[in-house]
């Protein structure tokens, strides 16, 4: 438990109201108010999204703090990770037709949460195919 936010985590109640009532009589910065939320959380039961969603320090912290099971694989698994790039940007909506406003990145997200539950291995050709899917359902 190498830092101090991890280590206020480590001794704070485990509910998100009253770590944000702590970060608040602190006055923490919005970066640590967060890390400390996060850590509220348990452990990621599936490593790579939650990786992907609240990065390897968020991962890391709540490792930490909830005792995995076999530690120095979990560690070493957050430390291998490595961040996969979402192969579609707001352009690619554009370019179906879809005007441009709110509805764009509702898609996106949309689309990204489908990329991220297949394990991010839907190629580029593969996410645009989804999109016009959703786009135009059949």
């Amino acid at each position: 438990l190498g830092d101090a936010l991890r280590r206020l985590a480590a001794l704070a109640p485990r509910e998100a109201a009253a770590v944000a009532t702590l970060a608040d009589a602190l006055r923490l910065s919005n970066a640590e108010r967060a890390r400390l939320l996060a850590c509220v959380k348990p452990a990621p039961a599936d490593l790579p999204p939650a990786l992907y969603r609240d990065g390897q320090e968020s991962a890391r912290d709540r490792v930490l703090l909830d005792g995995a099971a076999d530690l120095d694989a979990a560690l070493a698994a957050i430390d291998a990770w490595r961040r996969p790039q979402f192969p579609l940007g707001g352009e690619d909506v554009l370019a179906l037709g879809v005007d441009a406003g709110p509805r764009v990145g509702a898609l996106l997200a949309m689309l990204e949460s489908w990329w991220i539950e297949g394990g991010f291995r839907a190629t580029r050709e593969a996410c645009l195919g989804e999109l016009a899917r959703r786009v135009r359902p059949a």
